[in-house]
């Protein structure tokens, strides 16, 4: 989205705060993102009331990390945008694209206990070991 906002408004100073200029067309995707998860919400809720079936309440324990894995979300997509912007599409999108699957990947390996037994834990890491040798290489 910023490198498609500079194409149509090439006046724009490629000096300081200029990206913070072009990050405002992320704003429409974040908020699309969330009046269109409102929007299915609200007519789930009215076409359950109009066949007068049960409209299940969310609870708050559901919603708050939704919302928090929403932030995260919103966060990591400005990073991108900026590291894209900054570094050009090449280097910025594959240290994006890497950068996250390596945080997938310890989830997966600390944290949800994913990967069991000692072959299937060599190749993962081997993986792992592949994926930080090629972010050293591109930079």
């Amino acid at each position: 989205p910023c490198a498609i906002y500079v194409i149509r408004h090439p006046d724009t100073d490629p000096a300081a705060g200029a990206l913070l200029r072009r990050m405002r067309v992320t704003l429409a995707q974040f908020l699309g993102s969330f009046c269109g998860a409102v929007g299915i919400y609200a007519a789930y809720a009215l076409g359950a009331q109009w066949r007068r079936l049960a409209v299940h309440a969310v609870p708050l324990e559901a919603m708050l990390p939704s919302i928090g894995a929403g932030l995260l979300w919103g966060v990591s997509t400005v990073c991108t945008m900026v590291a894209i912007d900054t570094l050009g599409f090449g280097i910025g999108y594959a240290l994006s694209s890497n950068g996250a699957f390596l945080v997938s990947i310890l989830w997966s390996l600390f944290g949800y206990n994913e990967i069991r037994g000692r072959r299937n834990l060599s190749l993962f890491c081997a993986a792992a070991l592949c994926n930080v040798t090629a972010s050293c290489l591109i930079t």
